[in-house]
């Protein structure tokens, strides 16, 4: 009780003695209470933690995971379950501590398989989830399903989802990811002569007539009967494509009985080619690249008189590779030669 006391103290012989009067206030203090908005909460979100109001200082404990440690409301975001103390002291000098929990569940660890899809324009790639107990995918373009741990994606261009995941405790995690798609080849067959190419690719093969030509897996094949051949090509990322082209063998007869050589082969830096045969038309040779691009081009005004006519052709800034002879009399292609220029 509030008021002024004193102390008696009294020794073994009698003698009594009094202290001085001692004031003695009694303090009513405020109850001090810690709440949580919300003592469950799963790893990556928030509680606000608030003590009773009133209290000149608020010391919160431990700080891992405040916002704050020093005022009367504060935002925990705690990695796992922890325990928060807040110690206040009033206008009197008087302290208090509360205690408040937090539990923590453990988000959803997501995982794809596979990690990096990738598919050709047209295919389709099996996606399965992995980490959760319920699963949403989204956007829905080009998916199977929008639900479940597993959906197939067809999308016809590259596209970013995002899956979405949720484990027994509740907890939600979100897992971006994208499917690559990559375009199909688009391979295009030039003929010349007999003598069919098409472009650079990973690998080929070429059909007659709907069926498979044994060992014709090279960029270049030579026509030896006629009809519709086909080459099927994949690129370097697996992806295939093809073309067709109906062929017309062109005949000895077709190129004017001319006996023509070409050497050497494979060269360097010069060809030679010795044309023989009387009373040719107007002659002109061209030399193109595996793809049909015509790289150098000669030829003479007149008719080429009786005996041996002989053309050189300065081959020094070729580049390693393939190279296609053309030989025209008369504007007309009677004869072609491969060609392959080394260091």
């Amino acid at each position: 009780t509030t008021g002024v006391y004193t102390v008696s103290v009294t020794n073994g012989n009698g003698c009594t003695t009094f202290s001085d009067p001692i004031p003695v206030s009694n303090f009513v203090t405020t109850p001090l209470t810690a709440n949580a908005s919300t003592n469950l909460i799963c790893q990556g979100e928030s509680s606000i933690l608030s003590a009773t109001q009133g209290f000149v200082t608020y010391q919160w404990l431990p700080v891992q995971g405040l916002n704050s440690s020093t005022t009367q409301q504060v935002v925990a975001t705690p990695d796992s379950t922890t325990q928060y103390s807040v110690v206040t002291t009033d206008s009197n000098g008087c302290s208090d501590t509360a205690l408040v929990n937090i539990v923590v569940n453990e988000a959803p660890n997501l995982s794809l398989l596979p990690a990096t899809p990738e598919i050709c324009l047209g295919d389709t790639v099996m996606l399965q989830a992995n980490g959760a107990s319920n699963y949403t995918w989204s956007p829905a373009i080009g998916l199977s399903a929008t639900n479940g741990p597993l959906v197939w994606a067809s999308p016809s261009s590259s596209l970013n989802y995002t899956l979405t995941g949720i484990n027994s405790n509740g907890c939600q995690a979100q897992m971006p990811f994208s499917v690559a798609v990559n375009p199909l080849p688009m391979p295009q067959i030039t003929q010349v002569g007999n003598d069919l190419f098409v472009g650079s690719y990973a690998q080929y093969q070429w059909f007659l007539n709907g069926n498979i030509i044994p060992n014709a897996v090279d960029s270049i094949l030579n026509a030896t009967t006629n009809g519709n051949y086909m080459v099927q090509v994949t690129d370097q990322n697996g992806c295939t494509g093809s073309d067709s082209l109906v062929v017309e063998i062109v005949s000895l007869e077709e190129e004017m009985d001319m006996h023509i050589s070409i050497y050497p082969n494979p060269f360097k830096d010069l060809i030679t080619l010795n044309i023989d045969n009387p009373g040719l038309g107007k002659t002109k040779v061209a030399v193109t690249d595996l793809l049909g691009k015509r790289i150098r081009e000669i030829g003479t005004p007149d008719e080429l008189n009786e005996g041996t006519e002989v053309f050189l052709i300065d081959t020094r800034e070729f580049v390693k590779g393939g190279y296609v002879i053309q030989i025209y009399i008369d504007d007309a292609l009677v004869k072609t030669s491969k060609m392959l220029k080394r260091d």
